[in-house]
């Protein structure tokens, strides 16, 4: 009975909301309400062509004997964004990509680049594994460095265990064992899990501000994985990538507060109906995409994909497709009107009356709102690089 009343008192309150249908949506995720179509926008043509990525030959030709490449920094970010990166050519690539070595550099620079990076990654190393009184220095006082190496330890054994590169134990005769999905910290690990360990505990030395923070094992391991388990390009990438997802990991938590915010006013802007109904429903504060922003959706899609977008997203160029252009005239239009001192704008939506069922037609009704406010969070989203 209880639970016939509340399932009533749900569709009362589905009605009750503007924008919502009364339909629903079955998946594996559970039942779902569907929302009114109320946006104008396009629907986005993506101009990205995956099926076609830089191949090896291609990679190669872009560069001339002495190692230097042929074509801009430009048309290579283009061409990584339009079409991805062979499998093949990743651990080339993606060096570049997040800037540890130069584009405009030869063969013999980056490996001059290389081996100062090598030297460096090794002495920082050395502050921690091996040396006993690091532990009573002031930088490192014993019960916090311990307790950091048995975090990354944990978290290192947890992480992408399904993973060829980490599923498998090596054992002295040679046999696999293969590790279950079910991990937690006594699981075995293997040669990589190690090496995860290591470069997030040289890490921890490294940025001593910030440290480790759970969540960065998830950023790790596919950096280490394109750079097939070499321990100082792993470190070294990973060092870079952090630069960009840093302010994620502030202990005050300020940097993720920022990002939830930004997306709060970015739908209001981009649909606004959507966000109505998160208003309503109670759940504007987003917390249910705090995972996706805070390791950027590395546990919401297969291994593979993952690689794939932080591959288009580290070329900086999504700001070509369709559905940045539409923020940004509609950021444009807004700004018009408001010149103009009009704050209000009319928005045709589709609507279906309360109980119909899907296959009536729906009528379209135009509505006057208040334009939203822009804030300057969403204008950085406007700057090339952001």
């Amino acid at each position: 009975i209880v639970a016939e009343e509340g399932e009533r008192a749900r569709q009362r309150e589905a009605h009750a909301i503007p924008g919502t249908t009364g339909d629903e949506e079955t998946s594996d995720l559970g039942v779902f309400e569907l929302l009114a179509e109320s946006s104008n926008l396009q629907t986005p043509k993506p101009t990205r062509d995956p099926r076609h990525p830089i191949d090896k030959a291609t990679w190669e030709s872009w560069f001339d004997p002495s190692g230097k490449p042929t074509i801009e920094w430009l048309y290579f970010k283009k061409e990584v964004f339009r079409r991805g990166i062979a499998i093949d050519v990743k651990r080339k690539a993606w060096p570049f990509l997040l800037g540890v070595v130069p584009w405009t550099s030869g063969t013999a620079e980056r490996d001059a680049i290389w081996e100062e990076k090598r030297k460096t990654y090794d002495a920082l190393k050395s502050q921690w594994k091996g040396v006993d009184e690091v532990f009573n220095s002031p930088e490192m006082i014993e019960v916090r460095q311990n307790l950091e190496r048995h975090r990354i330890d944990v978290d290192c054994r947890r992480t992408d265990r399904t993973h060829p590169l980490f599923s498998l134990e090596e054992t002295a005769s040679g046999s696999s064992i293969a590790v279950s999905e079910d991990v937690g910290a006594h699981t075995q690990a293997n040669k990589h899990v190690d090496t995860l360990s290591v470069i997030l505990l040289t890490y921890h030395v490294y940025e001593k501000e910030l440290g480790y923070v759970q969540g960065m094992s998830d950023l790790l391991s596919p950096l280490y994985v394109v750079c097939g388990g070499d321990e100082v390009e792993s470190f070294w990438c990973f060092v870079a990538f952090m630069q960009r997802m840093k302010s994620n990991f502030l202990r005050d938590q300020s940097g993720m507060r920022k990002q939830l915010s930004t997306l709060q006013n970015l739908l209001s802007v981009m649909d606004p109906e959507l966000y109505r109904h998160f208003e309503k429903s109670g759940a504007l504060n987003l917390f249910f995409c705090y995972r996706w922003i805070l390791i950027l959706f590395k546990r919401e899609f297969p291994f593979e994909d993952v690689v794939n977008f932080w591959e288009c997203l580290d070329s900086t160029l999504a700001q070509a497709e369709v559905l940045f252009l539409s923020f940004f005239q509609i950021v444009s239009d807004i700004d018009r009107r408001r010149a103009e001192t009009d704050d209000t704008v009319q928005i045709r939506r589709r609507n279906k009356a309360p109980g119909a069922g899907k296959s009536a037609s729906p009528t379209d009704e135009l509505q006057t709102v208040s334009l939203p406010i822009v804030e300057d969070n969403l204008r950085e989203l406007l700057v090339p690089g952001k």
